[in-house]
């Protein structure tokens, strides 16, 4: 983006470049849960969504512990929440949630209990 402003009877210019904002965080409501309960998760990022949105990459190191493959941002918004659902188990889980954004990955531990 080009910004111009007139001092005078002169016309400056100077190059802008715009940054969209980058993957923030990754939260989750709850980071420990008994096998078979919800939790939420949310993707943040360091400022607003650009035109088109964002979309985040997610995955489970354990499928006892499943996310949607991605949480669409929406243009405008920084932030976007998804389901943490998980199956009951016999023996603790712990399990790594990631959230991707180009090169940039947040992590998140979830523990599940039986």
């Amino acid at each position: 983006m080009i910004l111009t402003a007139r001092w005078g009877a002169r016309l400056h210019g100077i190059q802008l470049d715009v940054v969209w904002g980058g993957l923030k965080e990754l939260v989750l409501q709850h980071n420990t849960l008994t096998g078979g309960r919800r939790t939420t998760g949310t993707v943040r990022l360091s400022g607003p969504a650009p035109s088109g949105g964002r979309t985040v990459l997610l995955s489970s190191s354990d499928p006892v512990a499943v996310v949607p493959s991605q949480a669409i941002i929406p243009e405008a918004a920084d932030a976007r929440s998804f389901p943490v659902t998980t199956s009951a188990v016999t023996v603790r889980h712990v399990v790594t949630l990631t959230a991707t954004l180009k090169n940039e990955t947040r992590t998140q531990t979830l523990v599940v209990n039986p």
